[in-house]
């Protein structure tokens, strides 16, 4: 069984995506890096509830209080392991492009807020707010996107 948590599996490039050197005469500039990302494994575990109805076997009679706590955990482990038992999931995550930085992100994070803040209300100011917000976030994007990266070694 796979390790808890643990990164499971290689980076895999998809067949017949373009490499660096092919030109490509739609985009306006040209990234110094592979548009094949690589894709990570994830193993998940997570418990997954039913109706819990109750411990089926008494409590021994005349038993010690570590007796009746054994009795106790290992009823417990016997009811969720029926009711909840421990599921697994693979999820597959894919790297973002290697110019989105954490302060994109973060201005990212600020428009959401910006958003929310003009869909609740629905104000003037929130709406001009937001929408400036957008258009020096595209702006940041483009720039970021066009600016060639070293490749590290």
């Amino acid at each position: 069984m796979p390790s808890r948590y643990g990164l499971i599996g290689s980076p895999k490039s998809k067949p017949g995506s373009p490499t660096v050197g092919q030109s490509l005469e739609d985009l306006r500039c040209m990234f110094s890096w592979s548009p094949s990302s690589p894709r990570w494994r994830l193993w998940i575990v997570f418990l997954t509830c039913l109706s819990i109805v109750g411990c089926s076997s008494p409590a021994p009679p005349e038993s010690s209080a570590a007796d009746l706590m054994d009795h106790y955990n290992n009823s417990l482990s016997s009811i969720l392991d029926i009711h909840a038992p421990l599921k697994t999931r693979t999820v597959n995550f894919t790297r973002s492009a290697p110019w989105y930085t954490n302060q994109h992100r973060a201005m990212k994070r600020s428009g959401r807020v910006l958003e929310r803040a003009y869909t609740t209300c629905g104000l003037t100011v929130h709406k001009l707010a937001y929408r400036e917000h957008q258009k020096s976030y595209a702006k940041a994007l483009s720039s970021a996107s066009c600016v060639p990266i070293t490749p590290q070694q």
